[in-house]
């Protein structure tokens, strides 16, 4: 389209907006977006005893049929929402040494179709481990939760006097309350250069429920920690011997010491031993030691033990309106590690936690390497980006804290004084959503007209931030010039 033509477009359409406005009068405002600020509701728990099926190791002994309802922004679901928290029901063993925590919810049953979220109904099975204490379990709580972050807990009293089933009963004799035993430990070196490999070797025995598998949901682990405390290396061991079923075991895995590792004496800090009835034993390194096996191995080579710094830290989009995305720049530098920069592995990344002008809810954005614009060794530069609640808080969210870490867990804590210190800006402004809002500025009025038509005519405005809020009023999933007319209709009050 050349720029004759497009101007000539504005012009004919400011004045179809003149002659609406006069003969129809002032049009009608669009309302402001509702903000969600009350939590979901629980409308059906029922517990029906089942003693007559099996999955894999775990015993089917009950079934939940749970309705779940929310007035906003629906139900928090596992896929579309991670994070924002997933409703689920924790109950507790007899004697309360044991526990189960149930999922109340699913992808399936509240998306992908946006009005279910509003009502969701979902049947939760209950399975526990042939060693599973007999006896009533009993509900301990109950936490729901939306996708604007408010959750609501219920307690064992709640329910009760609510009318919803609270207790579940095991018909059986035997049961499994204690932890796993660790039989042998062994390293295959008391001496490595970093980067470099220690041979480790645990041999554990679980008589009864058998070593932890993937029923419990815990993990085993192994930490050792730095001569200054600082540094920690950890693995999950568990993952390689996923069988519930295996009273005694001996296994061996390579412990990875990272180039630019804390020189000095590695100890072993704690390993942590869990069964599949959730039976933990956490065997300090002076318990190992005491048991006669060695603990410590030294770590040589080129050493960091300083965390990364903040360069840069920068708000893209300053202002966002409910529904879109939030943009942040931030760079790291390290003087020798590197900034950490894979999510779920041994070392945590980095991240920036946000906090609600009400203080009550927050947003967390990891920065590693999904976010990674470009990097060397040493430094990072990062485009964080994170969608918006359509019923998020309106008003300022401000940094609360961002922790920075390197690839040898070197880590430090910025408050927000801290990132203002070093010159940086500290909040954002989340605005209401308003229809016919083109532009991002919070109201729909003319210039939301003129800037649709520039983006139309490839004339990108100076706050253009490669997204727009409301430009598409028509829906019909195209930018077009019938677009900036139904913005015109609209103030006109024609539509």
């Amino acid at each position: 389209m050349n720029s004759r033509h497009w101007w000539r477009q504005v012009t004919a359409a400011i004045v179809v907006s003149i002659l609406g406005l006069v003969a129809a009068g002032p049009g009608d405002r669009a309302a402001a977006a509702a903000i969600d600020t009350t939590a979901p509701v629980l409308r059906q728990f029922d517990i029906e005893q089942r003693f007559d099926s099996k999955s894999g190791d775990a015993e089917y002994v009950a079934v939940i049929r749970v309705r779940i309802t929310d007035d906003l922004s629906g139900v928090a679901t596992a896929v579309a929402y991670a994070g924002d928290g997933i409703s689920y029901a924790v109950f507790r063993s007899p004697s309360g040494a044991h526990s189960v925590r149930v999922g109340l919810i699913d992808y399936a049953s509240c998306f992908p179709d946006p009005g279910s979220a509003l009502d969701c109904s979902y049947r939760a099975e209950v399975y526990l481990n042939p060693y599973a204490e007999g006896g009533t379990w009993r509900l301990e709580f109950v936490a729901l939760y939306d996708r604007a972050q408010n959750v609501r807990t219920m307690t064992f009293g709640d329910a009760r006097r609510t009318g919803f089933d609270s207790t579940f009963v095991v018909d059986r004799l035997g049961s499994d309350n204690n932890p796993p035993t660790l039989l042998s430990f062994s390293m295959s070196r008391q001496e490595v250069e970093s980067p470099g490999l220690v041979f480790i070797s645990i041999g554990a025995t679980d008589r009864q429920s058998g070593l932890v598998g993937n029923h419990s949901g815990l993990q085993d682990f192994i930490y050792f920690r730095s001569p200054t405390g600082i540094q920690v290396l950890s693995f999950e061991f568990s993952r390689y011997w996923q069988h519930i079923d295996i009273p005694e075991i001996t296994f061996g895995f390579n412990l990875v010491v990272p180039r630019f590792s804390e020189a000095g004496t590695w100890s072993l800090d704690r390993i942590e031993l869990a069964d599949d009835e959730t039976n933990i034993r956490v065997i300090s390194g002076d318990d190992v030691r005491e048991m006669g096996f060695a603990t410590t191995f030294e770590v040589t080579g080129e050493q960091d033990t300083e965390p990364p710094t903040l360069t840069h830290f920068e708000f893209e989009t300053p202002a966002v309106v409910q529904g879109y995305l939030l943009s942040v720049r931030v760079k790291l530098a390290d003087s020798l590690a590197g900034p950490a920069q894979v999510a779920g592995s041994n070392i945590t990344p980095s991240l920036v936690r946000f906090r609600s002008p009400s203080g009550a809810r927050f947003i967390e954005i990891e920065i590693f390497s999904l976010f990674n614009i470009d990097a060397t060794a040493t430094t990072a530069n990062y485009r964080l980006r994170r969608s918006i609640s359509n019923f998020a808080e309106t008003g300022t969210w401000s940094v609360e804290h961002i922790i920075l870490r390197d690839n040898v867990s070197n880590t430090t804590v910025l408050s927000r004084d801290d990132v203002a210190a070093l010159g940086f800006p500290t909040s954002f402004e989340v605005l209401e959503l308003t229809p016919f809002d083109a532009n991002c500025d919070g109201t729909g009025d003319m210039s939301d007209v003129l800037d649709t038509q520039k983006m139309v005519a490839g004339i990108l405005p100076d706050w253009w931030t490669e997204r727009v809020c409301n430009a598409d009023p028509d829906g019909d999933g195209e930018l077009t010039s019938l677009d900036a007319l139904a913005i015109l209709r609209h103030l006109a009050g024609l539509d």
